[in-house]
């Protein structure tokens, strides 16, 4: 596994999160209007799925329903991401 810095995490995440935003935000609104009827589990395969095409390095985790996003482990990275959509906010955090 390569080592990688802090600036060079922020460039991955940054350029990823930009890349999937709009995906993500449609998936929340439709989310939101669906929920009572749709299984989750369909979104988080979306998800999955945008992880394996705009980040071929990263393994899709789960996805979560609150705040609206998925965790992802990145390769090279000590930690593992979250990248969630809470109100109007849309980015990544470091978690545990």
């Amino acid at each position: 596994m390569q080592t990688t810095t802090p600036e060079s995490r922020q460039a991955v995440m940054g350029a990823f999160t930009a890349s999937i935003e709009t995906n993500i935000c449609y998936l929340a609104g439709r989310w939101q209007d669906e929920k009572e009827y749709e299984d989750f589990k369909d979104y988080a395969d979306h998800m999955k799925e945008l992880c394996r095409t705009h980040l071929p390095t990263s393994i899709f985790i789960k996805g979560n329903k609150r705040p609206f996003g998925f965790n992802v482990k990145v390769e090279g990275f000590p930690y593992t991401c979250q990248v969630f959509l809470k109100g109007n906010q849309f980015g990544w955090t470091a978690i545990n």
